[in-house]
């Protein structure tokens, strides 16, 4: 698995394959608020959150994922 690291401006977008965007809302002071797009099928998880959930808890808040805005 491949890493790359980025420095980038508020305001400025990411996009990771055709179905994932990133946009870089705020960055301040060392940290940056991010809005990820990505397809209901793919759950967005914090690292701390996995860590703490069970793996039958991952699969229930998979499945509730909502699905795209209309």
């Amino acid at each position: 698995m491949g890493k790359l690291t980025l420095t980038r401006c508020e305001r400025t977008t990411l996009t990771i394959g055709d179905d994932i965007t990133i946009y870089v809302e705020k960055a301040r002071n060392g940290k940056a608020v991010l809005a990820i797009s990505a397809p209901p099928h793919m759950p967005i998880l914090r690292d701390d959150a996995i860590k703490r959930e069970t793996t039958e808890e991952l699969k229930q808040l998979r499945s509730q994922r909502p699905g795209p805005k209309k």
